[in-house]
């Protein structure tokens, strides 16, 4: 079977038009990802929640129901 030049350019159009929609589908899925995620790190509770917040844990000393950092460059610490 052979194919003439004007099978082939469409052809090539379909292949660049699902190449475009695989691209906007990536984008879309990792859209949906991105907001997906978003949703689970605002819903994370208790010491979950802390521990993303600072990007590391409570403090073990920390007052029930609180959670405690230290600030290394001033030495101080916080809760919330």
């Amino acid at each position: 079977m052979l194919i003439d030049s004007h099978d082939a350019y469409h052809l090539k159009a379909q292949v660049a038009s699902l190449a475009l929609m695989r691209g906007y589908m990536m984008k879309a899925l990792f859209f949906v990802m991105a907001l997906l995620g978003s949703f689970v790190v605002s819903a994370a509770s208790g010491d979950g929640a802390r521990y993303l917040e600072h990007g590391g844990g409570c403090r073990k000393d920390s007052p029930p129901g609180q959670c405690c950092h230290m600030d290394r460059k001033s030495g101080t610490s916080h809760c919330h």
